[in-house]
């Protein structure tokens, strides 16, 4: 007698591995230029198979991106990102999450000029030769005799930079006219 035999499905339930990846932190200081946070290495077996992926950053909590990295270019970018990376094939789907991520862009020190001494000229107004920067103003200072004088000079972007040795938004410098 031949066997019985029977036509049936058989279904494995199987869950999908998340993607590997790596993602470096990030540090620098301010230069005015964009520097990406972005993932060095991203990886699924089933990525050429038809998979894809979904990336979302956060930063401190809140989504700032859904692409595959983030521009990071001032002081106020700085803190703790995560990135939640899931892996889509078919109707199935898996997540992963690297957190603490490290981000830290430190102001740029700016180191303030050095005032040469004015020549005093007798019932003139002077003022003294203050080198133009883009990383601070400045009101001129008009005197009229000899002595010590200070001219303040005040950052122009006071998230992004700060003096060398000093603290606050402004600093004073002095100059002499002789």
């Amino acid at each position: 007698s031949s066997p019985i035999s029977e036509s049936f499905d058989l279904y494995a339930d199987v869950s999908l591995l998340p993607a590997v990846a790596t993602v470096d932190r990030l540090s620098f200081t301010y230069d005015e230029k964009a520097h990406e946070l972005k993932i060095s290495s991203v990886y699924h077996p089933l990525e050429y198979s038809g998979g894809y992926y979904k990336f979302e950053w956060y930063r401190d909590g809140i989504m700032v991106s859904e692409s595959d990295f983030v521009d990071v270019k001032n002081v106020s970018d700085s803190g703790e990102y995560s990135l939640k990376i899931t892996f889509f094939f078919g109707e199935d789907s898996s997540s992963i999450t690297y957190d603490a991520i490290a981000v830290n862009v430190y102001p740029k020190s700016i180191i303030p000029p050095v005032i040469d001494d004015v020549i005093h000229k007798p019932g003139a107004l002077v003022t003294p030769n203050v080198e133009h920067s883009p990383y601070y103003t400045y009101d001129p200072v008009f005197v009229k005799g000899p002595g010590s004088y200070f001219v303040e000079l005040t950052l122009t972007d006071k998230e992004n930079y700060r003096w060398a040795d000093q603290d606050g938004e402004s600093v004073l410098v002095g100059f002499n006219v002789v």
